[in-house]
């Protein structure tokens, strides 16, 4: 089972997500006075992360210093495959610039890991069913493609 944690109002897609994807199991952090993630979350996110195989930390997590200050009460805690997403690794490194958001790769990879894949190996194929996954969806969607250029 997949858990996915949200301040108590949600994203906008979470019931979308729990319909759509019955075996996620949503639901509701401390959050900030602005409404983010931050630290208070750590104690339930450590509960959480406790029976888990892999975890993945940062996707949702709006500002830099509320990703920080989480991810400082979490990650020296956990003791199973950790995944933190780019925006999450920019925090703790404090490399903010030209950072795009990967949920959805890294969603692939965590449960690639969580089904006993090596992190090499859920790397390469996160990468390769994101990038195929886009190529389906470029098709349905009739959208031209467009190629990056050197």
């Amino acid at each position: 089972m997949a858990h996915r944690v949200v301040p108590p109002g949600g994203h906008a897609d979470t019931p979308l997500l729990s319909t759509a994807v019955p075996q996620v199991f949503v639901e509701g952090l401390p959050e900030e006075e602005d409404g983010d993630i931050g630290p208070r979350a750590a104690e339930r996110v450590l509960e959480l992360a406790g029976a888990a195989d892999a975890v993945l930390l940062g996707p949702g997590i709006m500002r830099p210093d509320a990703a920080t200050a989480l991810l400082e009460e979490v990650v020296p805690h956990l003791d199973t495959a950790v995944l933190i997403d780019a925006l999450g690794m920019a925090c703790l490194t404090g490399r903010l610039d030209g950072v795009r958001p990967g949920d959805t790769r890294a969603g692939a990879v965590v449960g690639l890991l969580a089904r006993g894949a090596s992190p090499e190996q859920a790397a390469v194929w996160g990468a390769f069913l994101h990038g195929r996954a886009g190529e389906r969806l470029t098709a349905a969607a009739s959208v031209p493609r467009t190629q990056a250029r050197p």
